[in-house]
């Protein structure tokens, strides 16, 4: 029998089995070990990632015969992932190449040596004591390891830098600690305007096969969390070229060859910003789901090949799919207000019943303690659908937002 490993978030479990399926493939799915969500229809094993990565791989490669390959979903884990990949003998990427798309230090670097187009960087700093006088307001400042937007804000003056500062050090040495990266310090950038884009590319022998572009609402300020992704049907072809013209230089700079890459960026005046990529599906796969539903191509299908070494073999010659979304499908990360242990969620009965909406997605569960937003790397809800044809404007959209919001109740103690 033959094996493919794969760590992913769970409501993209199903289409993931689905396509491993199609391919003879027995999926097995990774946890965390303080997992909750687990579907356990489907067969998994409850990894403690504080282990070492040949630990692992012996305990896998022990269990489960002819393991084909391994597809990693979440970006904490990405660079462990591929350690534990070269241990099974299924790698598909060198070393470096996560490295570069995980330590937003070695991302600016490659890119700059490069002439890739990004913001900025005034550099790397470990503590509250900046001693330049050279910053240009307003600056962007986040962690050199975040995920999830957490402790990202626009900066307007020193003192607010100094406080913010404070936040991401404390962020580091606890949320961070589990990658042992408490001493990773935090980036200060130029902040480029401009409307916002993400990239969803798959990657087979260095070459891009299929790629979906996701408009995003204006992300709010000073924060920018992660909000609103939708399938742009009026995204115009010179736009459209130049995203991914310039996306595609930014990760072949970053040494990418095999899987899949998330890349956020930036039009300003007509220029492509990098702003940050990972190496793996945005929103630990979820994406795909509303890019399946757009386009009619399987995502899932193609996620599942650029991750098994014999697949991308078999496919080192497919052309370059051209992606025409069709309808605008949505995935909405849900807002709320303030923090504490959770004591109930709930749907109101006018999101339930609305036919726009496919899917609602608890991310954490009662009982648990949920941080402020800004400086949490996960999520409280998140929302897919088909925008309504009536939501068209900045105004439109940002309504929708609000009335999502409001049919998703958390409350606290």
């Amino acid at each position: 029998m033959k094996h493919i490993l794969i760590l992913t978030e769970s409501s993209s479990v199903p289409y993931i089995y689905e396509c491993a399926l199609t391919f003879g493939y027995k999926p097995i799915f990774l946890y965390t070990i303080d997992a909750w969500d687990i579907r356990i229809d489907y067969s998994y094993e409850l990894i403690d990632f504080s282990k070492s990565e040949k630990d692992i791989a012996e305990f896998l490669k022990g269990k489960y015969e002819d393991i084909v390959g391994v597809v990693s979903c979440i970006e904490q884990l990405t660079h462990k992932m591929a350690k534990i990949s070269e241990l099974l003998g299924v790698s598909i990427n060198s070393r470096s190449s996560y490295t570069n798309l995980r330590d937003k230090k070695a991302m600016k670097e490659c890119w700059e040596q490069n002439g890739v187009s990004t913001p900025k960087s005034y550099g790397i700093f470990h503590n509250s004591n900046i001693g330049r006088d050279d910053l240009l307001y307003p600056v962007i400042v986040k962690p050199v390891f975040g995920a999830a937007s957490a402790g990202v804000k626009k900066i307007s003056s020193f003192s607010e830098l100094q406080s913010q500062i404070k936040h991401i050090l404390r962020y580091n040495l606890t949320t961070l600690a589990n990658e042992g990266k408490v001493k990773s310090g935090f980036i200060i950038e130029q902040f480029v305007m401009g409307a916002e884009y993400s990239v969803d590319t798959i990657w087979v022998n260095g070459k891009p096969i299929l790629s979906g572009i996701l408009s995003k609402s204006t992300p709010k300020e000073p924060d920018f969390p992660d909000r609103l992704y939708f399938t742009d049907t009026k995204l115009d072809c010179e736009t459209r070229e130049k995203i991914l013209e310039e996306t595609y230089k930014g990760i072949s700079a970053a040494g990418v060859k095999n899987g899949c890459t998330h890349t956020e960026v930036r039009v300003m005046d007509g220029k492509v910003f990098l702003i940050e990529a990972a190496l793996r599906p945005g929103a630990g796969g979820a994406l795909y789901r509303i890019l399946t539903e757009s386009t009619e191509i399987d995502f899932y299908k193609y996620l599942i090949i650029a991750n098994t070494p014999s697949l991308i073999a078999a496919y080192n010659n497919t052309e370059e799919i051209i992606v025409t979304p069709q309808k605008r499908f949505f995935w909405y990360n849900v807002s709320y207000e303030g923090s504490g242990k959770i004591k109930g969620l709930d749907v109101k009965k006018e999101l339930a019943e609305d036919s726009n909406i496919k899917s609602v997605i608890f991310r954490r569960k009662i009982g648990s303690y949920l941080p402020r937003e800004g400086m949490s790397s996960s999520y409280l809800a998140w929302v897919i659908g088909l925008l309504p044809e009536s939501v068209n404007s900045e105004f439109e959209i940002e309504s929708y937002m609000n009335y999502m919001d409001n049919n998703i109740i958390v409350s606290y103690g």
